[in-house]
């Protein structure tokens, strides 16, 4: 699952968040919104990816506490 984020920076910036997309769908959003010249910022990355990243980061912390 992958989501798409664009936003606008200042007064009254407008902000875009949608996931649940498959990789090919968030490459063709993003790709659109970077173009268009009306985003400041456009990111789009892989959600399942960062679930499991924070699930070693959560593991690590753990750990660490044993340790010390």
């Amino acid at each position: 699952m992958w989501a798409v984020e664009a936003k606008n920076f200042g007064e009254n910036a407008d902000y875009f968040y949608l996931s649940g997309l498959t990789q090919a769908e968030s490459k063709k959003l993003h790709k659109e919104f970077a173009n268009s010249g009306e985003w400041a910022y456009v990111r789009s990355w892989d959600k399942v990816a960062e679930w499991e990243q924070e699930k070693a980061n959560e593991r690590i912390r753990n750990w660490k506490k044993d340790v010390a």
